[in-house]
């Protein structure tokens, strides 16, 4: 697994700080459990697990890296849709979308900054863990409001 040719994302101070904020994942998991929204508990579920396999050695461009995006974005969508036409739809389309800004942002500083100093380090990884925050107070404000349940929604 350490391979002296696997190159990190991160280095092993921020990348476990990144796998702690993944964690917080794991309240959403409870609370949708608790508000027996039983079909949306893989989505927070899926990016708890996939988020920690990555961030516990993130290689670039593993297949680690790739299963957690592309996982996170599926389960995005997924949650999207249900979100339509729920109590709290507007409010969780802004803290959901607040996400993605965080993710370019924390590219764009670990792109331009990351070289020129420490700090740069600090503020990419600061914005990722946005992602983790955002992402999951918008599943948290989904969950507690009413939504159409699975069983009643028509796919098209």
């Amino acid at each position: 697994m350490n391979n002296t040719n696997d190159i990190l994302t991160l280095p092993p101070c921020q990348s476990s700080f990144l796998w702690k904020t993944s964690w917080i994942s794991f309240f959403s998991v409870i609370y949708a459990i608790k508000q027996k929204h039983y079909d949306l508990v893989f989505v927070p579920g899926g990016v708890l697990i996939f988020s920690l396999n990555y961030w516990r050695y993130p290689v670039k461009n593993s297949y680690r890296r790739y299963l957690d995006i592309s996982y996170g974005l599926i389960a995005f969508l997924y949650q999207a849709y249900r979100a339509k036409d729920s109590q709290y739809q507007n409010i969780y389309y802004v803290f959901a979308g607040s996400a993605f800004p965080c993710y370019f942002i924390s590219r764009y500083i670990r792109n331009k900054v990351w070289n020129i100093s420490f700090q740069g380090i600090w503020l990419s990884t600061l914005f990722h863990s946005f992602i983790h925050l955002f992402g999951n107070i918008a599943n948290i404000i989904l969950y507690s409001g009413e939504m159409k349940k699975f069983k009643n929604i028509v796919f098209y």
